[in-house]
């Protein structure tokens, strides 16, 4: 009976091991991070997302925020509101503190045509809304135009700015002045010609519309002539010879002297817009940053694009690559980790 016992006791022991074995491999070997940080599958569950809006120099921007934590903000690459992102941070939200935002003539957000650049308003916007929410220094993460928002954050406004998590950067031949003109070069045009209510009729405007009625009244007011001027000048803005789109090499040394932690994913060979070599010279120039290459990543965001919710009339969905979220886990754990040494 004794030895049934004893070998009951031992079967025990081998099946308890095993699935420790098991979950390790699961779920530690994904991050290199310590083993007294939860994944994001084993951490809290996000509350759920409630849309407020906050005025910035008159002008409001909505938001949602969920989960609590260490402050993320993410903000969706391309011209997409944020309901591409919300699947993204819902997951995120399992560990931290995840706001998102629209900015300035995106989703909910009210239209904002003034400034020397576009990116210029937005990321001054994003500064002044991470004192109001009291979260500064928060972690900034985002795709192609998202990301544009946010290492210009860094270089305009670094004290608000905790990290930096950067992936498929926008850059290459050509690229900046194909994004400008389907951006803005279209539309001077009309504004000249035809005027606002021409103009609004645009898809994406169309849309913004839509989305926040109160921007009708907005869009009519604004001088036709004045609106062209400002398109013609944030499109003047967009030039291939910077090393990424929207940031000479002395606005990257400028960042490579903040002491921001950063780390910048590998861009893919056969994406021209967001060209490896772009993002090869963008972890050259500032130094201090990190520059991962993922294997898989390329591979995956080149199958994403192919699958229904991988594109939409605006363009790719950046938010869809599945690898993104442990990406971005990985990158504020082993920062965190650092800090605490």
């Amino acid at each position: 009976m004794t030895r049934i016992i004893d070998r009951v006791g031992a079967l025990r022991i081998v099946l308890v091991l095993a699935a420790a074995i098991a979950a390790w491999v699961q779920f530690g070997v994904r991050f290199v991070v310590s083993s007294a940080v939860p994944p994001l599958e084993a951490a809290q569950s996000p509350r759920s997302g409630v849309g407020k809006t906050v005025s910035i120099n008159g002008a409001n921007v909505y938001y949602e925020e969920m989960g609590q934590g260490v402050p993320l903000v993410y903000t969706p690459g391309g011209r997409h509101d944020i309901e591409v992102a919300r699947p993204l941070a819902q997951k995120l939200a399992r560990k931290y503190r995840v706001i998102l935002w629209e900015r300035a003539n995106t989703g909910r957000s009210d239209v904002v045509y003034t400034g020397v650049r576009d990116v210029d308003l937005w990321s001054d916007q994003l500064a002044e809304f991470l004192r109001i929410l009291g979260v500064r220094p928060a972690y900034l993460a985002g795709p192609s135009l998202g990301g544009r928002i946010s290492y210009v954050t860094a270089i305009r406004h670094p004290e608000v700015v905790r990290g930096l998590f950067l992936y498929l950067v926008s850059g290459g031949d050509g690229i900046a002045e194909r994004l400008a003109k389907a951006y803005y070069g279209d539309l001077v045009e009309v504004a000249e010609k035809q005027g606002m209510e021409a103009v609004i009729k645009d898809a994406f405007l169309a849309e913004r519309v839509a989305a926040n009625p109160g921007n009708r009244a907005r869009f009519l007011a604004i001088d036709p002539r004045e609106f062209a001027r400002v398109m013609r000048r944030w499109q003047a803005a967009y030039v291939s010879s910077d090393p990424v789109v929207e940031a000479t090499e002395g606005d990257l040394r400028t960042l490579n002297g903040s002491g921001i932690p950063i780390r910048i994913i590998a861009g893919c060979a056969d994406d021209a817009t967001h060209n490896l070599v772009r993002s090869q010279l963008f972890s050259r120039i500032v130094s201090n940053a990190e520059f991962r290459e993922v294997p898989g990543f390329c591979d995956t965001w080149a199958k994403v694009q192919k699958e229904p919710g991988g594109r939409d009339r605006f363009g790719p969905v950046y938010e869809a690559h599945p690898m993104v979220p442990e990406l971005i886990d990985d990158f504020i754990t082993s920062t965190e980790s650092q800090r605490k040494r």
